[in-house]
């Protein structure tokens, strides 16, 4: 991902998960990390909601349903 504009984003963490962070990434690494982070657990779901999507097209239920409404029309 390009990542040339940067913005600074405030949020909450539990206090554990920032103990965590601060004693294993140098304070000067750690926007660099939360970016790669995020990057990573956002393509995972955008990968796990491809999948449903797909596996929803396929599902012989939703598609009877439609075909019953199609008919309505």
């Amino acid at each position: 991902m390009k990542q040339d504009k940067k913005i600074s984003v405030t949020f909450s963490i539990p206090v554990e998960l920032n103990t965590m962070l601060h004693s294993m990434i140098d304070r000067r690494k750690l926007s660099h990390f939360v970016a790669q982070a995020l990057e990573q657990a956002l393509q995972e779901k955008k990968e796990a909601l491809k999948e449903a999507y797909l596996q929803a097209s396929k599902d012989p239920d939703r598609l009877n349903t439609i075909k019953e409404w199609k008919s309505l029309e």
